[in-house]
Order: C-alpha cells, then structure tokens, then sequence
C-alpha cells in the first residue's frame, strides 16, 4: 500500500468528498448490460472483491467474468498482492484474456492508468470495481475513473478467509466515516 496516497484518501474523506457511484453487496448484483451502455472496460480489484482473501477464483466468479466479456467489455484486475501471487495470479488471468497490472500499489493510480493503457481505453470509459474505500475506489478516482462501484466484502458476504484484522478495523472505520454508518 502507498501510505502517503492513503494519508490524502483520508484528508479527502474527512472533507466530504464523493467518491463512488454505487454501493452494492456483491459483484453478482451489479447490471453490467446496463453498464455496456457508457463503458468498455471494467477493472476489479481481486482479493475480497473477486474471490476469498488469498482464494482462488470460483466457479461463480469465472461464470461471472466470462459474461462481462460476452458483453463487450474488456477486463482487467489491479490488486495490491505480493509478487510471487501476481504472477500466479497472471497466469490464471492470462488464461481468460484478463490483463492483471503489474502495478501492485494501491491507492496510487498507476495499476487502473496500466489497465487502461493495455487496453488502449480511457479511464472515462472505464468502471472500478473494488472493496476498500481507501484502496481501490480512491486509486481509481486518482486515476481518473468516472464511475467507481464500492462493493461488501467477499470474505464477509461468503463466509470465508478475511484479511488481517487491523485492514478490516480500518475498512470498517472508513466506511463509517464515509457513509456515516455501519455499512
């Protein structure tokens, strides 16, 4: 993680800023036919947001990304894994022509930048999918992402692995401040 990004996520949360577009529980709720209206690319976080923590994709989630891309849309995943994850991660996504960005440094804006690069699609074009405030959706707006989905966590809404105690402490924290809330 960025830690000075993240310091400036919190200066903008403590301001009010807007941040997401939608709050949803999962990423199976979310209407992608009438996403394909505005965007071409949709760009998620993984861990927590695709899959368990540190877990493998499921077979709901591979059903799930095979559909955006029948869809039209192009896909891509930025996660802040540790390398030798990344690139068995790589190796997974490759195999279902979704780009993982090397870039691992959440919330700096260079993963959804490379994302976008790859793909030769504008980040205006584009929909951030992810479970952190701090992370994924303020990397994605400092990117330039117009449309960003904040979603409840995998581990939470399924009942499996979590991350580290503290990161989820601080997710609750954040979404409180932000939403005012439990959510």
């Amino acid at each position: 993680m960025q830690i000075k990004r993240y310091l400036q996520f919190w200066n903008s949360l403590l301001k009010n800023q807007k941040l997401i577009d939608q709050h949803y529980k999962s990423i199976y709720e979310i209407d992608y036919q009438q996403l394909r209206e505005y965007h071409d690319l949709v760009i998620f976080d993984y861990d927590d947001t695709l899959t368990c923590m540190h877990g493998d994709l499921p077979d709901a989630t591979l059903t799930l990304l095979k559909h955006i891309q029948s869809l039209g849309f192009k896909v891509g995943v930025v996660s802040n894994c540790m390398y030798a994850r990344f690139l068995k991660l790589q190796k997974v996504f490759s195999k279902l022509d979704i780009f993982i960005s090397p870039n691992r440094n959440k919330p700096s804006p260079e993963g959804f930048i490379n994302v976008s690069e790859h793909y030769a699609i504008p980040l205006n074009k584009a929909v951030s999918i992810g479970d952190r405030l701090g992370t994924e959706c303020y990397g994605s707006s400092l990117a330039g992402v117009k449309t960003i989905y904040l979603i409840d966590k995998y581990s939470t809404m399924f009942k499996c692995n979590t991350s580290f105690p503290p990161l989820n402490w601080l997710d609750k924290l954040e979404r409180r401040i932000y939403f005012g809330n439990d959510k």
